[in-house]
């Protein structure tokens, strides 16, 4: 796909979708607000951080290997 044709697509995506937290997102990862520089998370994002951080504090975690094991399982393998 051309540069143009792939400009012209995403043009027409961004101009028929409603959803604003989608068109945020696009906004801030071509840096159209440069003048911002750090990203800042939602309350969401900071709640989901502090529930995994906690959770790495209770030992509610896995190991590479046992993560793989799970997907193995998974997987039939």
């Amino acid at each position: 796909m051309s540069l143009p044709e792939l400009q012209k697509k995403l043009i027409d995506k961004i101009n028929k979708t409603n959803d604003a937290a989608l068109l945020e997102d696009i906004y801030n990862f071509i840096g159209a607000d440069e003048e911002v520089g750090i990203y800042q998370l939602s309350d969401n994002q900071l709640a989901v951080i502090e529930q995994s951080q906690q959770q790495i504090k209770d030992g509610n975690q896995f190991t590479n290997e046992e993560v793989n094991k799970e997907i193995d399982e998974w997987l039939g393998k």
